[in-house]
């Protein structure tokens, strides 16, 4: 309709009408119910069918294993190819949810909005940002930063958001590492000295710096002193 709609010739030599037919009986809730359970054998009967259809068929070796709930994502993707959907549509559609889950859930983090901008500021304090600079910080500095934010009025939630301690600190960036990688920051956990280790693995970081950076020079550059 909207490659029509576009077209000037269509539309001024013809017209939509849409009528809503009204339906010629209404079912209740009961009738609903009642209707389901008496499919509801066959539909499990396909579904178990189906299911031994998957089974019986070798597992193809293109199909990627490093995603959350790996068998269920498996499985999805069988069914998806059985049903002739294109290789890799179940997997890219599913992760593509997982990662809008995981952003919106973020969006209400404290401890993300804090990740955040105390990133930004670690890593503008650098004369060269590039993809692959790093840092090394233990969670109880993370802690006690995040504390200060809080008591300067830089980060504006409640104190008692604050992770009491550093192993709670450290639990809370743990789960929030899919969603740093939205940020293009890498983040692991160094087995040596318990730090976490940030990596800048994104241009986009790289360039969110660097604006951050310009705007600040024209700003003081602007100023009357």
């Amino acid at each position: 309709m909207d490659r029509w709609a576009d077209n000037a010739g269509f539309t001024s030599h013809f017209g939509l009408t849409i009528e809503l037919l009204r339906p010629e009986i209404y079912m209740s809730e009961a009738d609903v119910s009642q209707r389901f359970e008496s499919k509801r054998t066959r539909g499990l009967g396909a579904l178990l069918t189906l299911a031994g259809q998957i089974m019986a068929q070798p597992k193809p070796d293109d199909i990627e294993h490093e995603i959350r709930m790996a068998d269920f994502a498996l499985i999805g993707e069988l069914v998806a190819r059985h049903l002739r959907f294109e290789p890799g549509w179940f997997t890219a559609t599913y992760k593509e949810m997982l990662e809008a889950a995981a952003a919106e859930n973020a969006e209400g983090d404290h401890v993300f909005t804090f990740l955040e901008r105390f990133l930004v500021k670690q890593f503008s304090s650098f004369t060269d940002v590039r993809i692959g600079l790093d840092c090394r910080i233990k969670a109880s500095d993370l802690q006690q930063d995040m504390a200060g934010m809080v008591r300067t009025g830089e980060l504006v939630i409640n104190l008692q958001d604050v992770p009491r301690n550093g192993r709670a600190m450290s639990t809370r960036v743990f789960r929030l590492q899919k969603q740093l990688k939205g940020l293009g920051i890498f983040c692991e956990k160094m087995s040596s000295d318990r730090s976490w280790r940030f990596e800048i693995d994104d241009q986009r970081f790289v360039d969110s710096i660097i604006g951050k950076k310009e705007a600040e020079e024209a700003y003081y550059a602007s100023l009357p002193y």
